[in-house]
């Protein structure tokens, strides 16, 4: 079974005191403070896209959404995930699959892949 895991919450900047315990996928322009991890299986990719999309542009400025590929989980093996902080999940930037967020009132896709 693949997974997908959809990290979801509001960005720091380097100068926030907090910005080193929140860096993730090999990025140091961004603190990602998450709000929620939730785990999706590979047939419901789309659906995990479209959610990250409207949580963001829900969100205040500076939230974002990050899909990233986890091959099989360690756990969730029935299929039922719930909300929460999924244990096993790696966030690399090699895995990501998307990544949205809200920058300046701007929606930006992809921001992860800009320079």
């Amino acid at each position: 079974m693949i997974n997908y895991c959809l990290d979801v919450g509001v960005l720091l900047s380097p100068e926030d005191k907090y910005f080193e315990c929140y860096k993730a996928y090999d990025n140091d322009k961004y603190g990602f403070h998450d709000e929620n991890q939730i785990a999706y299986l590979a047939k419901e990719k789309e659906d995990a896209i479209s959610y990250g999309k409207a949580y963001v542009k829900n969100g205040v400025d500076r939230t974002y959404a990050v899909l990233t590929y986890q091959g099989e989980c360690e756990n969730g093996n029935d299929g039922d995930f719930d909300d929460g902080c999924v244990e096993g999940f790696e966030y690399k930037h090699e895995n990501v699959i998307y990544s949205v967020a809200k920058i300046n009132g701007r929606i930006v896709e992809n921001f992860l892949e800009e320079e």
